[in-house]
């Protein structure tokens, strides 16, 4: 299960990557999500 769950964060963390590169104000939003989901 958690090999899953790294597994998952490490694709949100690739798709924040992607979104953050796209679109760059959002970039700081969607690492403090994510930082957020891991600290759960």
């Amino acid at each position: 299960i958690e090999n899953h769950e790294q597994r998952l964060l490490k694709q949100l963390n690739n798709e924040c990557v992607r979104t953050g590169q796209e679109y760059p104000s959002h970039q700081e939003e969607f690492q403090q999500r994510s930082q957020q989901l891991s600290n759960n």
